[in-house]
């Protein structure tokens, strides 16, 4: 039996829904399907392996899979919660929704370090994991849950007993874009993944902070193709934007497949002349009419690395699932969020009493709650609770309206969008990232406030 041992540092959190399990960090279940792809590529795809190194394989049944085992030995291994049900002080992360719905939560797990041990009767297999290329294969590869945005990042410092030389800069492919921040709280770390993330698929829209910037991918496509990206036409399938007859596809569907779209309800004060708001919460649910495309990965993956409180945040394109995408279609089915509106205060519970109004009741229904709201209004002294039941009271009038009225006939019914016939070329992409943002730009909360300021970089 041969073996090799090499130490992994961890540099950003796993989420993990074993986190309040012993060893709940990395497992042999996710890591050594990824290192077996990896291996089987660096020999050149899997007939070439065949060929030249047969006896690798363990056959069985399991034609990819190779002869080999892998341990995990976590050290001081700790749990930071997330907002839960269970847990509602803690901190969220932007790009982690998860704990909100019904599925069972998840944690942060963090460890001070991994050994990794290795164990094969094949010595070949064992010293082709030479040090450069285990170093290649964690700075590739990120692990559990939401691994595309950052999560789950570790990165070789010893190797057989010895001090890794390897540095990532070594190992990263040409022209790769990198964003550097001078931080190394994993809180700046996912704001800027975010910020950026959000800037280049959908644009940047806080209405607090009266923060507005174009979606990069909205321009790139505009400025390299013939048609326009969807936003427009989604608002003129619910919204009721009047169609200007130009050609618009499914982009957006390219950088990951979201499983819907949602439009809030946006204060009379706060819209933008010219511009068309939907006047409820509306969620805009995403299917594919082909069953084997209902989720596609990212195909941006962003891989943080810190040293020293500073941050190194890679961004690498796999391109490998795009050509799937292209002209397909998608169905659209519209979903109203019933509205919660106070219409008293308990003073047992110590909370206002609310009701729900909900798409389907009727218009006298809508109406007494509506009544009992603007009564409780009267009631409240405290200029801030008047302003905030001020503004729900819009939205509940603005509620009552649409579904009084015939736009509500908008939201009823399927309707059918489609990606265009090619791919939007992502290299490409990030290069024009470049020309609208900048190489330098700050990270804002939905505040407006600057949390940390990044540098963008083109190796």
């Amino acid at each position: 039996m041969y073996k090799l041992e090499f130490t992994l540092k961890q540099h950003t959190p796993l989420i993990h829904f074993q986190h309040d399990q012993a060893g709940a960090t990395l497992r042999a279940t996710e890591v050594k399907p990824k290192l077996d792809k990896f291996i089987i590529k660096e020999i050149g795809e899997i007939d070439k392996l065949k060929k030249d190194h047969p006896e690798w394989l363990i056959g069985e049944g399991k034609p990819d899979a190779l002869d080999y085992k892998i341990k995990f030995i976590p050290t001081n291994q700790s749990i930071e919660f997330l907002k839960s049900p269970e847990y509602k002080d803690k901190p969220s992360n932007p790009l982690f929704f998860g704990n909100m719905g019904d599925a069972p939560v998840k944690h942060y797990s963090i460890v001070d370090k991994i050994k990794v041990i290795i164990f094969s009767f094949n010595h070949d297999l064992v010293t082709f994991l030479n040090e450069e290329r285990v170093c290649r294969f964690f700075l590739l590869n990120n692990f559990s849950t939401r691994s595309s945005k950052g999560f789950g990042c570790f990165y070789p410092i010893e190797y057989n007993g010895n001090v890794v030389t390897t540095k990532q800069d070594k190992l990263v492919p040409p022209n790769t874009i990198r964003i550097e921040i001078a931080s190394g709280k994993k809180e700046d770390i996912f704001a800027t993944i975010d910020y950026f993330w959000k800037w280049l698929k959908s644009g940047i829209n806080y209405s607090q902070a009266k923060i507005y910037k174009d979606s990069i991918l909205k321009l790139f496509i505009s400025d390299t193709t013939k048609y326009k990206w969807e936003k427009r036409k989604i608002k003129e399938l619910f919204l009721g934007l009047p169609d200007d007859s130009d050609s618009k596809f499914f982009a957006r569907a390219f950088l990951g497949l979201p499983d819907n779209f949602s439009y809030k309800w946006i204060a009379s004060a706060n819209r933008k002349k010219g511009e068309v708001y939907s006047s409820i919460d509306l969620t805009i649910n995403i299917k594919c009419k082909d069953e084997e495309i209902q989720r596609n990965p990212s195909p941006l993956f962003f891989v943080p690395f810190t040293q020293n409180s500073k941050t190194t945040i890679y961004i690498f394109v796999n391109s490998t699932h795009l050509q799937r995408l292209v002209n397909k279609e998608f169905e659209l089915t519209a979903q109203a969020t019933p509205l919660s509106l106070p219409i008293g205060y308990d003073p047992n519970k110590k909370r206002d009493t609310l009701k729900k109004i909900y798409p389907d009741m009727t218009k006298k229904e809508m109406a007494n709650i509506l009544d009992e709201a603007k009564d409780y209004l009267e009631e409240l002294v405290d200029e801030k609770v008047r302003k905030k039941q001020k503004l729900l009271i819009e939205k509940a009038q603005d509620f009552v309206d649409f579904f009084n009225s015939r736009a509500s006939k908008l939201i009823t019914g399927k309707q059918i969008i489609e990606t265009p016939d090619s791919a939007p070329n992502l290299s490409q992409l990030l290069d024009f990232a470049i020309t609208k943002i900048g190489y330098t730009f700050d990270v804002k909360d939905f505040n407006g406030n600057t949390v940390v300021t990044a540098k963008v970089i083109k190796s």
